[in-house]
């Protein structure tokens, strides 16, 4: 029997007839293929059991039979099937990244038998290579051996389940380690519970000395040493404007405190310059999204002399040409077009929307101009969405109809790059990439986040000039890059079941579906676009 087609009555049985202190009093489930077992508290993992015995519920009575169980709050099954061989020259198509809680995974030699299943990868984050040189290690020999040796790996599939040991027991069926959220279900309060989880995420991760995590690793249970000036400041960034979007006092302190520990760190002046410093460099992007958050400060006084100094750092980076230097650090670099010019462009609408200076103006306009020559001749998606912002603002605040225009073109080739239906699996529905240019780089939370803060804006234009059909496809793109940021979210216990601290990581995102990784910038540019939906589509955040 395929365990693919257990009933829903045979499993209901289940649910009923599970009691951590004795047997189940059950007929027999058959099975066919092994079942992985695996008993947890709180995450932590207990007692871990491979059966092949054929019979669900005598399985189910091992796990129930152990120590551990009287302890445990949840039972982790996987019942395997459609084991298949992936020779070595398929070895990394057949156990790409992308199947990575879908298929499990063994290795198989003389020297003995290792299987991991699709929960597992997903539990433990790691690259199925990975698993395999594990496996080299542990019997210390080389792949070549393993191959000449009649080594053997196979991929196989397996129904997921959680048996929560609650009273009453309940059973949630998994996909990818998750639920999938159903595109039907995608509506307003997903984006109000969305952004809410996210805002609750940077502020439980926000220390009292203003420390925000910058990387988190949930299987760990640690943080990252790594860091990103840019994605730090952009973090302070959206604090601020979701202070104001919630009415949340406590979460403008927060912004405060978390700006000041920021400058503490990173802020450096360069011949009466202001400038961000890490590791040696000064970025143009790093530079003007830390005035960009002291420009969002409703009580930035006490920084005013910082923000002019930074201004001036940005202003003596743009060059009469409308390109700007990208690095005050290292002088002779010059690189990252893509990003830092479109940041300081943005940068740069804030500040025209506050002082109106015809001067800055003429400097926008020209930089505008070169950076869209720019761009289509090195087309890049990265490039989009921060243009798109700058120039959606300059255009509300001048009528200068190029720019929307160049808006709406920016986006609408940006537009197929959106990966949404069958053959794809559908928790990755929503998703930016296009496997064709491979170069523009992976899926990532926090590409779709930034794409959305841009789509907003054009969705804005397309509704006030009448663009009916483009305002159409826009919005249709904001909500399937909801469903997809709804996807990655952590929030609940289901969905976080090997993870101990849960403190850490709900309302928080993952990197992909298959990657658990949780990087500020993953959070911070998605609640960024969701903050802007609040007013374009009405939906109210906040009390």
């Amino acid at each position: 029997m395929n365990p693919i087609e257990l009933s829903e009555n045979a499993l209901a049985a289940l649910v009923t007839g599970i009691r951590a202190a004795a047997p189940l009093a059950r007929d027999p489930v058959p099975v066919s293929d092994p079942v992985f077992l695996r008993l947890r508290r709180g995450g932590r993992a207990l007692w871990t059991d491979w059966y092949e015995g054929g019979d669900l519920v005598e399985a189910l009575d091992r796990a129930f039979a152990s120590d551990k169980a009287k302890s445990a709050d949840l039972l982790e099954v996987t019942l395997t099937h459609n084991y298949r061989d992936i020779p070595r020259d398929r070895f990394a198509k057949g156990f790409a990244n992308v199947f990575r809680g879908l298929r499990g995974i063994e290795m198989s030699c003389g020297y003995g038998l290792r299987r991991l299943s699709p929960t597992q990868t997903i539990a433990s984050n790691r690259r199925f290579q990975r698993e395999m040189e594990d496996y080299l290690d542990k019997y210390g020999i080389t792949e070549d051996t393993f191959w000449r040796d009649k080594g053997r790996t196979r991929a196989f599939d397996g129904r997921q389940l959680l048996f929560m040991l609650e009273t009453p027991v309940r059973c949630v069926e998994l996909f990818r380690g998750n639920r999938v959220v159903s595109p039907a279900t995608v509506g307003p309060d997903t984006v109000r519970d969305l952004a809410g989880g996210m805002l609750t995420w940077m502020l439980a991760n926000t220390r009292k000395d203003g420390h925000l995590t910058y990387k988190y690793w949930p299987s760990r249970g640690e943080e990252s040493d790594a860091d990103n000036t840019i994605r730090r400041f952009m973090a302070t960034v959206v604090l601020f404007r979701a202070a104001r979007v919630f009415g949340r006092r406590d979460v403008l302190d927060a912004a405060d405190r978390n700006l000041r520990f920021n400058l503490k760190r990173f802020y450096v002046e360069v011949d009466g310059l202001g400038g961000i410093e890490w590791d040696g460099s000064i970025k143009l992007g790093a530079v003007a999204l830390a005035a960009l958050a002291i420009f969002e400060h409703p009580e930035r006084k006490p920084y005013e002399e910082t923000l002019n100094r930074l201004s001036a750092c940005v202003d003596r980076l743009w060059q009469p040409d409308g390109s700007f230097r990208t690095f005050l650090r290292p002088e002779d670099r010059n690189d990252n077009h893509n990003f830092y010019p479109g940041e300081a462009l943005l940068y740069w609408a804030h500040l025209h929307g506050q002082t109106r200076d015809p001067a800055l103006l003429d400097r926008f306009m020209k930089s505008y101009r070169h950076y869209r020559d720019w761009h289509l001749a090195n087309r890049n998606p990265a490039f989009i969405p921060w243009h798109a912002q700058a120039c959606a603002m300059v255009y509300e605040q001048t009528g200068e109809t190029e720019l929307r225009d160049w808006v709406f073109e920016m986006n609408d080739w940006l537009l197929p790059m959106q990966q949404w239906g069958p053959p794809l699996a559908p928790d990755l529905w929503g998703r930016y990439y296009d496997p064709k240019n491979q170069q523009y780089g992976p899926p990532h939370a926090s590409s779709t986040g930034v794409y959305l803060e841009g789509l907003a804006d054009a969705l804005k234009l397309a509704r006030d000039c009448g663009d009916a059909e483009r305002a159409g496809a826009y919005e249709r793109a904001i909500w399937r890059s909801v469903r997809s940021l709804r996807q990655l979210q952590f929030t609940d216990g289901v969905d976080a079941f090997y993870i101990a601290k849960r403190d850490k990581v709900l309302g928080g995102l993952r990197t992909e579906t298959y990657n658990n990784e949780i990087r500020v910038d993953n959070v911070q540019h998605g609640l960024m676009g969701l903050l802007k939906l609040s007013d374009i589509l009405g939906i109210p955040f906040g009390g």
